[in-house]
């Protein structure tokens, strides 16, 4: 009981020090974006980070990971069809969401013959 309970106290101590050198790294880093935006000719830091952009070339959407949200997919005759084929084959809805990296939702729209434009 009292080696378990010394060791959550050195993961506790491991992981307070750890934030005290992180908390250490974040006020050296403000002062250093402090003494930038003093520096610059920018009124305000939004513009300074935006003449940042654009002098580097930065695409916002591409370059900085602004969210993990993965791009559409674009549902073809040939998905569809397989959709419909593992459906009638007794296949979850749930296992061919996750199988084919497509939403719940689309699934339930295949099923209900919502995609019968595609050619």
């Amino acid at each position: 009981m009292t080696t378990t309970i010394e060791k959550q106290l050195a993961e506790l101590e491991a992981k307070r020090k750890q934030l005290e050198a992180a908390k250490a790294q974040v006020t050296v880093n403000s002062k250093q974006f402090d003494k930038m935006l003093k520096d610059s000719d920018y009124d305000n830091a939004a513009d300074l980070i935006v003449g940042l952009i654009k002098h580097f070339k930065i695409n916002k959407y591409t370059d900085l990971k602004v969210s993990n949200k993965k791009a559409p997919t674009r549902m073809t005759v040939e998905l569809r069809d397989e959709i419909k084929k593992a459906l009638k084959g007794g296949a979850s809805k749930r296992s061919l969401a996750l199988k084919h990296d497509i939403s719940y939702f689309c699934i339930q729209k295949v099923e209900r013959d919502e995609y019968k434009s595609l050619k």
